[in-house]
């Protein structure tokens, strides 16, 4: 194999962050499976965790990032003075009472 056969996996998180390791998700299995065929097992399996660990983060933050949006909109719409804070207050509100029910 020459230079760059996982796409330089090893720089993807430290360039790209939790988005580098999702989208390349085919070369960290590839991985696991060069990592497995060399008797790596554990290598192989904390490779595999670190996947699936992303995926569960990804999944998390968009969870918790989309029931923030509409309050960052409404925070940053208000000191660019284009909402009134009852906008915000509104936004707030629903915000709240989303997270509690």
């Amino acid at each position: 194999m020459a230079a760059g056969s996982f796409d330089y996996l090893y720089t993807i998180y430290g360039l790209n962050g939790l988005d580098g390791i999702i989208s390349h998700s085919e070369e960290i299995k590839e991985m696991a499976t060069s990592l497995l065929e060399m008797g790596y097992d554990d290598i192989a399996s904390d490779t595999e965790s670190a996947l699936e660990l992303a995926t569960v983060m990804d999944d998390i933050l968009r969870l918790v990032i989309g029931r923030l949006e509409p309050v960052w909109e409404a925070v940053e719409f208000n000191c660019s003075g284009d909402w009134g804070r009852e906008r915000v207050e509104k936004t707030i509100e629903k915000y709240r009472g989303r997270k509690h029910s």
